[in-house]
């Protein structure tokens, strides 16, 4: 008899634990010191033991939970500031949990791991109100991948921790040559195999017009551009692992033949030291480019002597001469005809 009662017992508790694990929510206090588990985060370990990470809004520190299979152990992160705010959790392929979470009090994204013995704690970035709503996964690596937001830029940021090497980002421009348009380009990262200068309407129309180039080319001249035609330009990099990517696109209206004497509005202007003067001649001959003051005293001769037909441009440093706050008239000669522009030099 004794023994059947036990076994009522125990398919009581089986049919309870059943319904419960199917029918019903089952809660529990964690932590109900002061004001906290604010910004929680859960991740659950392979055994599904839960794992917790939040805010202690009375003490305004990062707290961890975890459940050993009898009951809840609690510990202090970080007490740096107004830390666990926003918190994310996740756990590596060890079981060691990694958190990311914003400190209130400088507005800096932040970031934990469990090393096995001590967390190890980063500032992941600084730069300027950051650290909002931070989402926190690791890749097979277990190397941290975190998104967030930017509230000083108004935008998504994304931060992540491993191996720096390849290529990060290129700047390609795009200028008008006398004999074409000149492409120049610098690329951040680890120096490339090849480089390719591809142009067309779309990346997906566009073809290669250079031929592989040497991974450490800078620029390269498109002779074959056509006056009076609008075009796009890529680079498309190689790197020394076989990577390629394509970066652009640059744009650029090829312009016609030029038919008169030219002189464009220098810039920057106003400018506080130096400044660029580009002007465009019709024909060869003699050039005379000069800066006066308003009172037509000569103040320095940027150009005098043969040049050729097209365009060119010169840069006058004007810190060089300690010259006063005002304006300047920038006076262009050649071929019988006079252009002046004025310049304001603002110290």
């Amino acid at each position: 008899m004794r023994g059947l009662t036990g076994l009522l017992v125990m398919l009581f508790v089986l049919v309870l634990a059943g319904s419960a694990i199917a029918d019903e929510w089952v809660t529990g206090v964690v932590d109900s010191e002061g004001s906290t588990g604010w910004f929680s985060s859960l991740a659950l370990d392979s055994s599904g033991n839960p794992h917790i990470s939040y805010g202690d809004g009375t003490n305004t520190n990062l707290e961890f939970a975890r459940w050993d299979g009898s009951d809840w152990q609690i510990e202090t992160v970080d007490t740096d500031g107004d830390v666990g705010r926003y918190t994310s959790l996740a756990l590596d392929s060890s079981g060691n949990p990694h958190i990311s979470y914003q400190n209130w009090s400088t507005y800096d994204l932040k970031y934990t791991r469990w090393d096995g013995s001590h967390w190890q704690i980063d500032i992941v970035d600084s730069g300027g109100d950051v650290g909002f709503f931070t989402s926190l996964a690791l890749d097979s690596s277990d190397a941290p991948h975190i998104s967030y937001r930017d509230y000083t830029n108004e935008g998504l940021k994304y931060a992540w921790y491993g191996d720096d090497s390849g290529i990060k980002s290129v700047e390609l421009t795009t200028q008008l040559e006398d004999e074409g348009v000149l492409l120049s380009w610098s690329i951040v990262g680890d120096e490339s195999a090849t480089v390719s200068v591809l142009r067309g309407l779309t990346q997906n129309g566009s073809v290669d017009i250079s031929g592989e180039l040497s991974g450490s080319a800078t620029s390269w001249l498109d002779v074959s551009a056509e006056a009076g035609v609008e075009y796009a330009y890529w680079l498309e990099v190689t790197e020394l692992d076989g990577t390629v990517s394509c970066f652009g696109p640059s744009e650029v209206v090829v312009q016609g033949a030029i038919s008169e004497l030219t002189l464009r509005d220098p810039y920057p202007n106003p400018a506080s030291d130096s400044l660029t003067i580009s002007y465009e001649l019709a024909t060869n001959g003699s050039v005379g480019l000069s800066v006066y003051d308003l009172s037509g005293r000569l103040v320095e001769t940027l150009v005098s002597g043969e040049q050729t037909a097209g365009r060119h441009s010169v840069s006058w440093d004007s810190s060089t001469l300690a010259m006063a706050t005002g304006v300047y008239l920038i006076r262009l000669e050649a071929a019988g005809e006079a252009i002046t522009k004025r310049a304001v030099i603002s110290r």
